[in-house]
């Protein structure tokens, strides 16, 4: 630049470049002059034959580097450019995977915390229980008909253990039993519902609910809008011996139906010999002395009350397995059913031992109820008394001799069929599992 200057003549700055080169047609006014432009006037100026070869091939060799330089020049500017822009895009997540990053530093330590102070009281506990001298663990209370059955209470010295899978179920059965109400009714009633199909079982729960809702919503019951929901049945299970299982929606729904349907209301809602039945809980007591428990001496019933400390009144009834008449000549002891009013008088037999009436040790167990069969024609689901059938051996099916008289090896159920391999009394039978 500065020996452009010492020539002198029309060009000596930038300006006077533009306007030269403006007047000589070379370039526009109009158009933006760079180097693009530029490279272009030298080409021309190149492509005159008057001048010397050598000076072409130079002026067209400026041409190129300078048309590169303007392409790596403008390259870069563009890389510039969006660079800029990922990182504005992308700062906000840099932001927040930071964040993250410092929260799971903070979370990972916080648990290495959470897990020392655990292993430090899992050690005291540990140190805890190996000073504890041995001793007879005193009476717990239990927590379950079944975990009473099974004398293993799931809470034991204070430690609680982790409920197994079959507790669960229990659990589940017995919340299930808070929310069933049992009605019972007469089998010859002409009114009651009778046929178990899905039809009538859907009708019965519709009628029922409606009957609930005019009930729930009658100004002359309530004096005013009830607030909370409404009761509703979920389902009904028809049953064998006659009745219905009527399953609400909650366990303060059952207490709802029966203030909505006293006896009277419930009579003309199902059938007229529909009633209520409470739940009981029948235990079996063996080896109780004959001549000295008397089954509907009240004074008796208080005394094995007073044996196990439960309230007057826990025990409902009891009753002999085998009817007195039908005992023995010389008979010193007998299978007695007694039924408890609630699930937790039974527990609290179950768990007492030693239990004694009389003088005489008795051993408890759950009363396991079994299906009904028949010992004429060994078919499940009635007995001997209500039979219409013919009588069968229940050792080889045979209608031509009676079970005692049977000589034949060959075993079939009557239940199973002829392909079956064992007799009508076996406990291994299908039919009996179902």
């Amino acid at each position: 630049m500065e020996q452009i200057k010492t020539l002198g003549g029309p060009v000596t700055d930038p300006d006077t470049a533009c306007k030269y080169l403006n007047s000589k047609g070379w370039t526009l006014s109009t158009a933006p002059l760079d180097a693009n432009s530029l490279a272009n006037v030298l080409y021309q100026i190149s492509n005159n034959s008057k001048l010397p070869p050598d000076t072409t091939v130079t002026i067209r060799a400026v041409v190129i580097l300078l048309n590169e330089s303007t392409i790596q020049s403008s390259a870069a500017e563009l890389a510039d450019v969006i660079a800029n822009k990922v990182i504005e895009t992308i700062a906000p997540t840099v932001k927040a995977l930071d964040t993250t990053t410092k929260f799971l530093e903070a979370s990972t330590t916080k648990q290495a915390e959470h897990l020392v102070m655990a292993d430090n009281l899992l050690e005291q506990a540990t140190n805890k229980l190996a000073n504890i001298p041995s001793s007879p663990s005193p009476r717990l209370q239990p927590t379950s008909y079944a975990n009473a059955l099974k004398n293993h209470p799931t809470q034991t010295n204070n430690l609680i253990r982790p409920a197994s899978a079959e507790e669960v179920k229990i659990q589940q059965r017995q919340a299930l039993a808070t929310r069933r109400i049992l009605v019972s009714f007469s089998t010859e009633d002409p009114e009651a519902p009778k046929e178990n199909t899905m039809e009538v079982t859907r009708a019965l729960c519709k009628k029922i609910n409606n009957e609930i809702k005019l009930k729930y919503e009658s100004e002359e019951l309530f004096g005013e809008e009830p607030t909370s929901p409404i009761p509703m049945v979920k389902g009904i299970i028809h049953l064998k011996a006659g009745g219905i299982l009527v399953e609400m929606d909650s366990e303060k729904s059952v207490t709802t139906f029966q203030k909505f349907f006293p006896t009277t209301a419930l009579q003309t809602l199902i059938c007229p010999t529909a009633n209520y039945k409470q739940r009981s809980y029948p235990l079996i007591f063996h080896f109780v002395p004959i001549d000295d428990f008397d089954p509907t001496n009240k004074e008796h019933i208080k005394a094995i009350e007073d044996e196990v400390g439960l309230p007057q009144g826990s025990i409902l009834e009891t009753n002999w397995i085998k009817k007195h008449d039908q005992h023995r000549t010389g008979q010193k002891v007998a299978n007695l059913r007694v039924t408890c009013a609630s699930a937790e008088a039974a527990n609290t037999i179950l768990t007492t031992y030693p239990l004694r009436i009389a003088d005489h040790t008795i051993r408890v167990q759950k009363d396991i109820c079994e299906p009904l069969r028949c010992n004429k024609c060994q078919r499940y689901g009635h007995v001997r008394a209500d039979c219409k059938g013919t009588e069968t051996c229940a050792l080889c099916t045979s209608t031509w001799h009676v079970t005692a008289a049977c000589t034949t090896r060959t075993q079939c159920c009557v239940s199973c069929g002829p392909s079956s391999t064992h007799p009508s009394t076996a406990r291994s039978c299908p039919e009996f599992h179902k």
